[in-house]
């Protein structure tokens, strides 16, 4: 009598950390963090031409890089403004692969033990560093590009600001002067 007492009630505590474990994987958030994608995924996609693209340029040897993913875009405003308004690109900046952009294919310059994909140099105006954040407009045209870690009100700030289309009117720093982070 007593083995069954403790089959019993190791069925119920098993049954309820069941049950415990289904109503927090139903009230998960969907998604955490930003929804990248590679560039060759992103510029065969019909939303490509609908929406902005924001590409993060990174190195696998970059602190700062990790610093980024790790705090800024982990932070869930950040995230979720970018999942909903820009397609997101991750992208290596040391990629071997080359890359076709536009028609014309971009490959690796090696330079000492490393070396970047002249993708990178393009969108960057020759200016290559890591990390970098660069928008594209809904044509393909960068619209601005950034090098170094940016903590989340200012990145948020940065994303509001190319989103709205006020960098084709307001010079960027009236823009500072006047705007709101978003979620703030």
């Amino acid at each position: 009598m007593h083995q069954l007492k403790k089959m019993v009630l190791g069925l119920a505590v098993f049954l309820s950390l069941q049950t415990a474990q289904a109503q927090l994987a139903f009230h998960a958030p969907m998604q955490s963090g930003p929804s990248w994608n590679t560039w060759e995924n992103i510029q065969n996609s019909p939303r490509l031409k609908q929406r902005k693209t924001m590409i993060f340029i990174y190195a696998d040897w970059c602190n700062w890089c990790r610093k980024m993913e790790m705090e800024t875009f982990a932070n869930p405003g950040v995230s979720r403004f970018m999942n909903d308004h820009f397609n997101l690109v991750r992208f290596n900046g040391e990629q071997k692969e080359e890359i076709l952009f536009k028609g014309k294919k971009y490959g690796f310059v090696k330079v000492g033990q490393r070396g970047y994909n002249e993708w990178v140099a393009l969108l960057m105006n020759g200016n290559v560093s890591f990390p970098a954040v660069v928008f594209l407009d809904e044509q393909g045209q960068v619209v601005q590009s950034i090098s170094g870690f940016k903590a989340t009100d200012e990145l948020l700030m940065i994303m509001q600001y190319v989103y709205s289309n006020a960098y084709m009117h307001t010079p960027w720093a009236a823009y500072q002067r006047t705007a709101k982070v978003p979620g703030n």
